[in-house]
């Protein structure tokens, strides 16, 4: 695994954590894995464009590949995975 890849990782773990524990609280644990399991899904979105992967539209299936052309289009989706993980993260 290489530097960056590990770096991206760890710091999706840290966020959730520390909005876990921090934000989330003391919240049922059913609560915890629903904002766990959405907030995974949402940061495959900023994981792939910092790591320059495909990134994949939802209900579409449609590949938004790592290319100069559609840059704003992965744009579109980074905002939206960081809106996104922001919510989670902050939902009680």
């Amino acid at each position: 695994m290489n530097r960056k890849k590990a770096i991206v990782i760890l710091l999706g773990i840290i966020w959730f954590s520390v909005a876990a524990v921090f934000f989330i609280g003391f919240e049922p644990f059913e609560k915890l894995l629903f904002c766990f399991f959405i907030f995974i899904i949402c940061y495959r979105y900023i994981y792939a464009f910092i790591l320059g992967k495909s990134i994949y539209v939802p209900y579409s299936g449609e590949e938004i590949p790592a290319t100069p052309e559609r840059y704003i289009a992965r744009l579109y989706a980074l905002i939206i995975g960081i809106i996104a993980c922001s919510y989670i993260t902050f939902y009680v």
